[in-house]
């Protein structure tokens, strides 16, 4: 047991390749109840940098019960000098956090029991959730920006989300989402795999939204019985800068119903 029970925030380092590693692994407990915040610096060499939390192996807890928040401005992808901060449950480990409401920069894994204790989550702004193991509810979760959210056989009830921008969901094994809350889906990527069905009847349009130069968004069903549905959106529109890709795909036996859209477009304007 490694108790720090009157540690309250817990910050990252300031150079190239700062790592911290928080790890109850193999039966271990790491005992953080008192934190509230944990954060990556908004300054310095931030290229490299992440804060890693690992509960790994049956019995290991980590304790962050009262952790309300976790930042990490800079991580924006899933390596290279931007890459995410990341928080781990994996083999029976548990992480205790249910009062978490805000992570950003931050890629959770979760594979089982941990998921019960993160119902309080309220936005994802990067990094993203990776879901497996048990169904899991976020009944607080409304907006979800750069973030990337993947189910893997199991079921994950989203249906509070209101706002999903720029992001991807992905469905494979079987994993199944409910999403029907969501009305803004702009330059979001959608992947469902292995003849599940996903559907969005609350987006009424759809736009590409590029930020940047070569930006690529993907709508696709793949596999027999794979059905991608958004049947309420009427247009569509393509990105605004170069290179700018929409990629609508319906493969192998796959469905993408986009049977309400009477107008699909690249706009006048931007770098065309």
């Amino acid at each position: 047991v490694l108790s720090l029970p009157n540690v309250t925030t817990i910050t990252g380092g300031g150079h190239y390749g700062s790592i911290l590693n928080i790890q109850a692994r193999w039966a271990g407990d790491v005992l953080l109840g008192s934190v509230t915040e944990i954060q990556e610096p908004d300054g310095g060499d931030n290229r490299q940098r992440a804060i890693q939390l690992l509960s790994q192996g049956a019995d290991s807890q980590l304790d962050l019960s009262s952790l309300v928040s976790i930042s990490d401005v800079r991580g924006y992808s899933s390596s290279g000098d931007s890459q995410w901060s990341t928080m781990r449950a994996i083999t029976g480990g548990q992480i205790l956090a249910p009062d978490l409401q805000q992570i950003q920069g931050l890629y959770v894994t979760v594979n089982g029991p941990s998921l019960q204790s993160m119902g309080q989550l309220t936005t994802v702004n990067g990094g993203g959730l990776d879901i497996s193991g048990l169904d899991a509810v976020f009944p607080q979760l409304t907006s979800a920006e750069s973030a990337s959210l993947a189910v893997r056989a199991v079921d994950a009830n989203l249906s509070s989300l209101t706002s999903l921008v720029r992001s991807s969901v992905t469905l494979v094994d079987g994993g199944t989402a409910q999403l029907d809350g969501v009305s803004n889906l702009d330059g979001t990527s959608l992947y469902v795999y292995d003849g599940v069905t996903l559907s969005l009847p609350g987006v009424t349009s759809y736009s590409h939204v590029s930020t940047g130069n070569s930006q690529t968004r993907t709508l696709r069903a793949e596999g027999a019985g794979s059905v991608l549905s958004l049947p309420n959106v009427t247009t569509i529109t393509g990105g605004g800068h170069y290179g700018s890709i929409l990629n609508i795909q319906a493969r192998w036996a796959g469905d993408v119903l986009l049977g309400s859209v009477t107008e699909i477009q690249e706009p006048d304007g931007g770098d065309n």
